[in-house]
């Protein structure tokens, strides 16, 4: 790589492990091998679990979705026949145009969401708002309105929803955007935290996400039905749904750095008695700076100094609830120097005095002098002796 410039490349890493993961990136670049070390960490799973609970029958576009796929494990249930003690081992969850919720199954869908299970609400366009409301207003604090029947068009997509991170290479230019004939009008409550992950005209969400626990809740405002709108057609169904199934750990960063402002969040510990979460790796046991907000424990990255794999514990065990990549700030890795008289030039700015100096200037007395001052004591101790010695001789030869 010619100095000054850059490359981009690929590593292809093929993993089989399920769970936490760690890697070590090394390179050789002496004589600079102070940042010659680079750490990740990721979570894999093996197959993604996606339970689609249907009322009358199922959804031919959701079904083809995910049962075409390897990585997915698609599991099909009619709405009468649910396993509610089996709902939290599911990746995401599909309530698929449901007729009726159940106060059994919403106690145990926000259970689900809470062990962090994604939950995909798809109302259909003859149900009652009713239906959905109590679950909505729980789960997103978000109520519906009668379903409209009216033309809608997608006119803005929230680029930066992390359903759309490393989506795009680029922000595309052109884009076929989804439109229909019908949809439930959203009436955002005041306190929610729902956010819109795309518009239609006049600012009506069309499609929504909002964090509960340690899973994500997703509402869309009309059926995946071809005869009422063509989002199940459109380029980004596949992969906006494929997104929702994952959880919030694959959307977080691959590493972090120390010294920085980077806050890094678990999910909550349910334990009998309030724990603190450590850091711990062969080497060290660190207690990091944190504090409870809701659902998770944010961790501060400013105190910490060491880098390396750090495994976040809560102490009652030796169980990785997470693991996390620390490393230097990469900046330290530029060694462009300014020149002499650009230090000139903003020491000047600044205020402070500039003295320039040779290589054979003794730089601590240099420093000193201009500190101290130029020291008389030596001049006068060499003249009072002089002085002294030409007494005695005046004295001597002409008394």
């Amino acid at each position: 790589i010619p100095a000054g410039t850059s490359v981009i490349d690929t590593l292809t890493l093929s993993n089989h492990t399920p769970g936490w993961n760690a890697y070590t990136l090394r390179i050789q670049d002496y004589p600079i091998a102070f940042d010659d070390t680079y750490y990740i960490t990721f979570e894999t799973v093996d197959k993604i679990p996606v339970l689609l609970i249907n009322d009358a029958q199922s959804n031919a576009y959701l079904t083809a979705l995910f049962s075409q796929s390897q990585r997915f494990n698609l599991t099909q249930s009619p709405l009468t026949a649910i396993k509610y003690d089996m709902l939290e081992h599911y990746r995401l969850i599909v309530l698929n145009e449901p007729g009726t919720i159940s106060g059994g199954l919403t106690e145990s869908l926000i259970k689900a969401v809470n062990a962090g299970a994604n939950i995909l609400v798809v109302p259909g366009s003859r149900s009652d708002k009713s239906v959905y409301n109590n679950l909505l207003s729980t789960l997103m604090k978000i109520q519906l309105a009668d379903w409209k029947q009216t033309e809608w068009q997608t006119d803005a997509f929230n680029l930066q929803h992390p359903l759309f991170s490393d989506l795009f290479l680029s922000k595309p230019r052109t884009m076929s955007l989804p439109k229909g004939t019908g949809y439930f009008p959203v009436l955002i409550s005041s306190g929610s935290q729902a956010q819109s992950i795309f518009n239609a005209t006049a600012g009506q969400a069309m499609c929504l996400s909002a964090n509960y626990g340690k899973g994500q809740v997703f509402f869309t405002a009309f059926p995946f039905n071809k005869e009422l709108n063509d989002f199940a057609v459109n380029a980004l169904f596949a992969p906006i749904l494929f997104k929702m199934c994952m959880p919030h750990t694959f959307s977080e960063r691959l590493a972090y750095l120390l010294g920085s402002s980077d806050i890094i969040v678990v999910p909550a510990v349910t334990t009998s008695r309030e724990q603190l979460l450590k850091l711990k790796n062969d080497k060290e046991e660190l207690l990091p700076q944190q504090r409870v907000s809701g659902q998770q424990t944010q961790i501060m990255t400013t105190a910490l100094n060491n880098t390396g794999i750090y495994s976040v514990t809560d102490g009652s065990n030796d169980s990785a609830l997470k693991k996390i990549a620390l490393n230097y700030n990469r900046s330290e890795s530029d060694i462009a120097c300014h020149t002499e008289d650009e230090l000139e030039s903003f020491a000047t700015a600044s205020g402070i005095r500039w003295f320039s100096v040779s290589d054979k200037t003794n730089l601590a007395q240099f420093i000193s002098e201009r500190a101290d001052g130029i020291p008389l004591w030596k001049y006068c101790i060499t003249f009072a002796l002089a002085f002294l010695i030409i007494e005695i001789l005046l004295l001597k030869f002409f008394r």
